[in-house]
């Protein structure tokens, strides 16, 4: 089986409380989590996003504490020490859209993808989602997404409120 994992931050002019629903992936799991912060473009949301780089500054700042560029991958160290080699699958810029996957372990498979939504009434809905494999990874993955995004969150506000 297959577990999908998503994690949703939708950032606009209200703050409203956390929404987290069990929803049905292939498998009968998934998590599908929202969070809602102040308003925020959604260009500098995929600037940040698109920075392949610069995920540990611009995106995902505490939660990644360092990134480096090896060839087309980027190996990425996470506040807790672990470290993985992603693999850019696409970039889709007018979708605002990225995709990639994690090579070489932990994961039989992992397919990555985030991507950010402008929406009508002026938020940025941003919208990361996973399907991994094993299932027996599908927790720790879940608990790595929910601190991901609330790293995204707090590092395109602080971006905000530094003017960027």
């Amino acid at each position: 089986m297959r577990k999908t994992l998503r994690a949703a931050t939708d950032t606009g002019p209200q703050n409203v409380q956390d929404e987290r629903t069990d929803g049905g992936a292939r498998s009968g799991h998934g998590i599908h989590t929202h969070r809602n912060t102040r308003r925020h473009h959604p260009e500098r949301a995929w600037d940040a996003l698109r920075d392949w780089g610069a995920l540990h500054q611009r995106l995902a700042a505490g939660f990644v504490t360092d990134t480096t560029i090896d060839g087309g991958d980027r190996i990425v160290t996470f506040g807790d020490g672990s470290v993985v080699r992603e693999r850019l699958v696409a970039l889709d810029e007018s979708a605002r859209r990225l995709s990639w996957s994690i090579v070489g372990g932990p994961y039989e498979h992992h397919n990555g993808s985030a991507q950010v939504f402008a929406e009508s009434d002026g938020r940025t809905r941003f919208v990361w989602i996973a399907d991994v494999l094993p299932d027996a990874l599908a927790d720790r993955t879940t608990a790595m997404m929910e601190l991901g995004t609330s790293a995204i969150r707090r590092t395109l506000e602080g971006d905000r409120v530094r003017g960027g």
